[in-house]
């Protein structure tokens, strides 16, 4: 019991110790959309570098909500918009380079800055339509999840918590209200 007791101290205490966390930038609508830029900070970039180097591919998904605030604190938050935007990244061996695709688009970025900055610094996500939704009870929340690759079968099972090492999700963080948000060209 007393190891029990002690294996989840220290499971919620390095959950905390790496928790990530979102930044929001400029926030405004632009013409009929709204334009979200955030940032994820606390990140062990080291070491999910030094791990696409090592052969492993990982994923990046950002998900944008519109959500609605409802007027008591417990109930549920209803789903206005949701934008989902995935990446994967991997490293090429042969050009010495970092291969993000998105929408089976592939981009390299030859350098550890570039790569992620391109990932997790001053994201911008384009809401369409977003100007109809410019309601009081109204705001945005954002979420952003590191994946790794899931290995097949036995591997899977040996190496799930030495691969998983560095995946993290942010969990939900809640941005502004969309009534006070500028309007600009």
């Amino acid at each position: 019991m007393k190891k029990l007791i002690i294996t989840i101290l220290l499971l919620l205490y390095s959950i905390t110790v790496f928790a990530q966390d979102i930044i929001f930038g400029k926030v405004n609508f632009n013409s009929n959309n709204l334009n979200v830029f955030f940032s994820v900070t606390d990140i062990k970039t080291n070491d999910i570098v030094e791990a696409l180097k090592r052969g492993l591919e990982g994923q990046v998904e950002y998900t944008v909500q519109i959500v609605e605030d409802p007027l008591l604190p417990l109930m549920p938050k209803e789903i206005i918009k949701s934008i989902t935007v995935k990446k994967k990244v991997k490293f090429d061996f042969f050009n010495k380079s970092y291969i993000v695709i998105q929408a089976k688009v592939p981009i390299s970025f030859y350098s550890d800055e570039s790569l992620i900055d391109e990932l997790f610094f001053n994201r911008q996500i384009v809401i369409e339509d977003g100007f109809k939704y410019r309601k009081s009870n109204y705001l945005i929340r954002v979420r952003v999840t590191f994946t790794s690759v899931k290995l097949y079968f036995p591997l899977n099972i040996i190496f799930n918590y030495v691969v998983g090492i560095w995946d993290f999700d942010t969990g939900w963080q809640y941005g502004p209200k969309l009534v006070g948000i500028p309007y600009s060209e």
